[in-house]
């Protein structure tokens, strides 16, 4: 739980100020990720090759996922997005991950939507690019705990 926490503030705040994303961060979360479920399961300490198989998997197809949507949008979404995804992917099952998607459009929505009003008329601090990892970010923590403390 804390290298998710860690990895989405840090991905995030350094997304939205900067537009890019660290890619070594990234990397270091998923393979800790990775690394925690393969070992530590519900039984207690023990390897598990399947659950490693559906951690890898679920990471796979979240990436290729976003792929398809950076093809759809010509590129306008970012390579550290679809890193970003990966991570969401090995941090997450397939069936948190509708809930996770829905939590970011619906911010990216609402975000979008109070730009365009406050700065109707004048410029905004952003250029035609928008952080989307903070909005990807608050999606998994979002589901992480609604999935592992609330639910």
């Amino acid at each position: 739980m804390i290298i998710i926490v860690c990895v989405s503030v840090v991905c995030s705040f350094w997304d939205f100020i900067k537009l890019r994303v660290p890619n070594f961060v990234i990397f270091l979360g998923i393979v800790s990720v990775i690394f925690s479920n393969l070992i530590f399961c519900e039984d207690g300490i023990r390897f598990s090759f399947s659950r490693l198989m559906a951690v890898v998997l679920s990471g796979f197809f979240v990436g290729l996922f976003y792929f398809v949507v950076r093809y759809i949008c010509n590129g306008r979404f970012g390579k550290g997005d679809i890193l970003f995804g990966v991570f969401q992917g090995v941090c997450l099952v397939p069936r948190e991950m509708i809930l996770c998607l829905l939590i970011e459009v619906v911010c990216a929505a609402v975000f979008l939507f109070i730009k365009k009003i406050f700065y109707r008329n004048g410029v905004s601090s952003f250029s035609g690019k928008i952080p989307f990892v903070p909005f990807m970010s608050i999606g998994l923590l979002g589901t992480f705990f609604y999935f592992n403390f609330i639910r």
